[in-house]
């Protein structure tokens, strides 16, 4: 495991950088396929501003194995994601700007800064928070004939149009 000082890291401006497969990442993989290849590299710069604040700025790459909820196949997500959060002393200074709403341009998050704070732990959130809701294929290599969303069904018995079709046809007039 990798611990930074996130007080030292701010004030120095300093980077640490990583890589690590994904098979280490327990939160990550549990109900994912396997991760046999799949790996991470990380970036995390320390900054403190002028107004003595410090930030902790990360940058992920990372290659997770997911499951398409179309085909039910498993394919490599090519991910790239980046953060700046804000550390903070202690669990009241979280919300010591007042409530914001996480859609706010102005919203930053905030952690609790650490003599020890494991790197792995803030990559892995990272990487969780990057995941699609529902992870797919662009295409799906094992579908026969790409989906139409657009075509009313034939009917299964006969190959004719749905009885149903006109129906769409009505309510667009």
């Amino acid at each position: 495991m990798q611990y930074i000082d996130t007080y030292e890291l701010a004030r120095l401006g300093a980077t640490v950088r990583g890589e690590a497969p994904l098979a280490q990442f327990a939160r990550l993989t549990e109900g994912l396929p396997s991760q046999a290849d799949a790996h991470a590299e990380w970036t995390i710069t320390g900054e403190k501003d002028m107004h003595g604040q410090y930030f902790l700025h990360t940058w992920v790459r990372a290659n997770p194995v997911l499951e398409c909820q179309r085909c039910l196949q498993p394919f490599a997500w090519q991910m790239e994601t980046g953060s700046r959060v804000q550390v903070v002393k202690s669990e009241a200074n979280l919300d010591a700007e007042g409530d914001h709403d996480a859609d706010d341009e102005d919203f930053i998050e905030r952690i609790v800064g650490s003599a020890r704070l494991d790197v792995r732990e803030l990559i892995e959130d990272e990487i969780i928070l990057s995941l699609p809701y529902v992870p797919k294929h662009d295409v799906c290599p094992s579908l026969p004939v790409p989906l139409v969303e657009d075509e009313p069904a034939p009917d299964s018995d006969s190959g004719k149009p749905s009885p149903f079709a006109i129906l769409s046809q009505l309510k667009k007039n």
